[in-house]
């Protein structure tokens, strides 16, 4: 019976003893994951800066933003949702015949979040020239990359490089 006792009581001590570890106060630092309820929602164009000023709509004022200046620069829009998967739509600005003209792009895929960069990539698993800067202050996403834009030449519109910049803003 005394063999029983000390058996029991060295298994009782022996829980209480492996229970008791500091295992529980681990904290987990998760500032560089995705925080899905934070980024999650629509965001739409607000900024289109070319490197130099343009009149494209004609109304005798220029602007670097292309945004008020043409329709194709309008309604562009990112949308991240909370399962890390995206849609995007924006316009392929085009020369057609020294005119402006521009098409519906569409593209959806996943993304994720480093620090404050959010990365797209589309279904075929292809990095889209599509990373973003997370503007945490203004709750946007930035861009800034080389691009193209429309200008006039001789009476004619044709399309420019340079270094443009993008900003979106959440709905």
């Amino acid at each position: 019976m005394k063999k029983l006792t000390t058996l029991l009581l060295a298994a009782t001590s022996l829980f209480f003893i492996t229970a008791c570890t500091d295992d529980d106060d681990t904290i987990v630092d998760d500032s560089n994951n995705n925080t899905d309820t934070e980024l999650a929602g629509t965001y739409r164009i607000i900024a289109y800066s070319a490197p130099t000023e343009q009149d494209l709509n004609e109304d005798g004022t220029s602007s670097v933003n292309l945004v008020g200046e043409n329709d194709c620069y309008s309604d562009w829009t990112i949308t991240l949702n909370n399962d890390n998967t995206f849609s995007r739509q924006e316009k392929l600005v085009t020369i057609f015949e020294g005119e402006i003209t521009c098409e519906i792009l569409s593209d959806e895929g996943t993304w994720s979040k480093d620090q404050e960069t959010i990365t797209l990539v589309n279904m075929e698993g292809t990095e889209l020239n599509s990373e973003y800067t997370y503007l945490d202050a203004t709750n946007s996403l930035s861009q800034t990359r080389q691009g193209t834009f429309p200008t006039m030449f001789e009476e004619v519109y044709i399309m420019e490089n340079g270094t443009i910049g993008m900003i979106f803003a959440r709905e």
